[in-house]
């Protein structure tokens, strides 16, 4: 019988001759385990490790009925901060592995996020049957179907290989108008973000009540968010509220210059002549103003304000967002690396997709004589 908890170690030590192997997104990270782990972790709980760079460098497991009980809370606690402090971690990831029914909620799964929490930053928390995996609570069926999504195939990584999860970076980089944008790096607390994140779930549940007038409350906020420092609660209505691709596109034909009539067109769900005119502008020559540098530089910045304050796959909105920016700018290397990143954050995120493909095509925004890159 295993104990109902062991730490393993240095899987982010580098072994010579071996391959780096580099998950992308959760599905491979969680199909990976077994491999990683030499067994199939049944009714367990699993801490993720990861470095700055995205190392796998611990990994713990414990009984999910332990977990959820009081039986060895201290010597829990003490194993996680002797593991944590151990190695060089920067945050953690979630997996409950199980056969329960968890997808509302997983119990043994949040008492050891309020256990963790205190210690390192707790990136995401996934639940699997072996076979799918969801995010226990997530109403969006279009990202935790029934069932969850299907675990990719994960072919078996080389004993002592290196393994790296690919991490989205939550800063800008570089920008491509004349002056510096003022770096927004890292994360912001902890604490500011489980708030955001709390008042995000508030949030999305009074969409129920009317989506038509949740939007426009929702882009009343976003709004809110640029015109002065945001509080919590803020960004977790804007987390929420871009969630809906309506918000969503209603912050796209704002930054291309939408008159109010038009944004509440996109808020509403409304396809008019107004919005098909705003949205082509952006692809046929001549059609529309070409954006401000500035204003790109500006927006820029409120992404990654935006993406300070987000968990889990919410990342691919500020970092499509950031894509959609550099691409009317003209830079489709920086477009396209964004939109990369927003696809390790949520492989379906259609937007990602589209920039992504849009860029391999060579294809540039209307407002350049050479639209074709060669």
């Amino acid at each position: 019988m295993r104990p109902t908890h062991e730490l393993s170690a240095g899987y982010g030590t580098t072994v010579e001759g071996m391959t780096t192997r580099t998950l992308h997104g959760p599905g491979e990270l969680i199909a990976a385990i077994p491999t990683l782990l030499g067994y199939d972790p049944l009714e367990s709980v699993l801490v993720i490790g990861l470095g700055s760079d995205g190392g796998l460098e611990a990994a713990l497991r414990l009984d999910r009925a332990c977990a959820a009980g009081q039986v060895g809370v201290e010597d829990l606690r003490d194993a996680l901060i002797a593991g944590l402090d151990a190695a060089p971690i920067e945050r953690v990831i979630l997996v409950s592995w199980t056969t329960e029914d968890v997808s509302l909620t997983c119990p043994a799964m949040e008492r050891m996020r309020e256990i963790i929490d205190p210690l390192c930053d707790v990136a995401d928390g996934w639940a699997t049957n072996g076979v799918g995996y969801w995010s226990p609570g997530c109403a969006d069926r279009e990202c935790c179907p029934r069932g969850g999504r299907e675990l990719p195939w994960i072919p078996d990584a080389l004993p002592g290989a290196v393994t790296r999860v690919a991490a989205p970076p939550l800063h800008i980089h570089r920008e491509p108008a004349s002056r510096d944008i003022a770096a927004l790096t890292g994360r912001a607390p902890s604490q500011r973000r489980r708030n955001a994140q709390r008042a995000a779930q508030r949030w999305e549940r009074r969409r129920d009540n009317g989506r038509d007038q949740w939007c426009r409350d929702s882009w009343t906020h976003v709004l809110a968010s640029g015109a002065a420092p945001a509080g919590d609660a803020t960004w977790g209505k804007v987390i929420a509220g871009l969630r809906d691709v309506r918000v969503r596109d209603a912050v796209i034909v704002h930054w291309l210059g939408a008159p109010p009539v038009v944004i509440a067109d996109v808020l509403d769900g409304r396809v008019t002549e107004g919005v098909h005119k705003v949205m082509d502008a952006a692809l046929r020559p001549g059609e529309g103003p070409v954006p401000d540098p500035d204003a790109i530089v500006e927006a820029l910045e409120w992404c990654a304000q935006l993406a300070r304050m987000v968990r889990g796959h919410d990342h691919a909105v500020p970092q499509a967002l950031t894509a959609i920016l550099y691409w009317w700018a003209g830079d489709a290397v920086e477009c396209r690396r964004w939109a990369s990143e927003a696809l390790v954050s949520d492989g379906t995120y259609t937007l990602a997709m589209l920039l992504r493909d849009m860029c391999d095509a060579g294809l540039q925004p209307g407002w350049r004589s050479d639209r074709i890159v060669p």
